[in-house]
């Protein structure tokens, strides 16, 4: 359970009583990284970890006859990491582009040792992947590297703690706060640090959204709505920072 929910269900607990916290836990109202509404008609409760909903996703809602409105509570981003024990402090665009095209191969490229680089992957429909193809890769496409893909958000984490050649990626968010490790670190990204001010300001380059995401339909006297109307004032915007997370407004 994340930082963000442990918070938002002490808040909760005060200003809802328990009778009422039992019906917004009971209506599958959870916050992740972006909160879910549980579809009608869908049997399992349905949550992730991507900031931005994937094509699987609304297609899912879609075939549940579900619209959704999506709405911006908080910033994360997306990140690179390798071990501490890594020289290299920061990557470029295009160096990130070349290594995971396979352009750049050694890490001496890019001012670092003579020794190969380890690029490691996210598997496909994770949400770590699918922002790295369409934040950082774009049009350009992956080298296909079956043996350096890692499933699971610890997988990097796992793996570039004991690679000192390793190059992988995740969420800020994920990194500092649910999975800390001093044995990696956060790469500056055309020198530019992913960390709370460059994130608030938007100046690191791969600055996200965090949405909280309901079905467009939900009662506007339900406990799910109040719930989220609660996380665009300042109270609830307090509750996202205290989490970990930066507050969008």
């Amino acid at each position: 359970m994340s930082r963000m929910i442990s918070f938002l269900l002490e808040r909760i607990s005060v200003k809802f009583d328990a009778h009422k916290l039992k019906l917004f836990i009971d209506i599958g109202f959870i916050i992740i990284e972006k909160i879910l509404i549980k579809f009608q008609k869908l049997h399992p409760l349905y949550f992730d970890f991507y900031d931005e909903m994937t094509e699987n996703e609304i297609n899912l809602a879609d075939s549940a006859g579900v619209k959704l409105k999506t709405t911006p509570i908080a910033l994360d981003a997306f990140v690179f990491i390798v071990n501490v024990e890594n020289p290299v402090n920061s990557l470029t665009v295009k160096e990130i582009q070349n290594i995971y095209t396979g352009n750049i191969t050694y890490w001496n490229e890019v001012g670092g040792t003579n020794t190969e680089i380890n690029p490691y992957q996210r598997n496909p429909n994770s949400g770590s992947q699918e922002l790295m193809l369409s934040l950082v890769m774009k049009d350009l496409t992956m080298m296909d590297f079956p043996e350096m893909i890692l499933f699971g958000m610890m997988g990097p984490i796992n793996r570039i703690t004991h690679d000192k050649n390793g190059l992988g990626y995740t969420v800020y968010f994920f990194e500092q706060f649910m999975a800390p490790n001093d044995s990696l670190k956060l790469l500056a990204v055309n020198g530019i640090i992913p960390e709370y001010n460059t994130l608030k300001k938007r100046i690191y380059i791969y600055t996200t959204d965090v949405y909280v995401v309901i079905r467009e339909d939900l009662d506007w006297l339900s406990i799910a709505y109040q719930l989220y109307r609660w996380l665009l004032t300042d109270d609830g915007q307090s509750v996202v920072e205290e989490s970990g997370y930066i507050p969008y407004y």
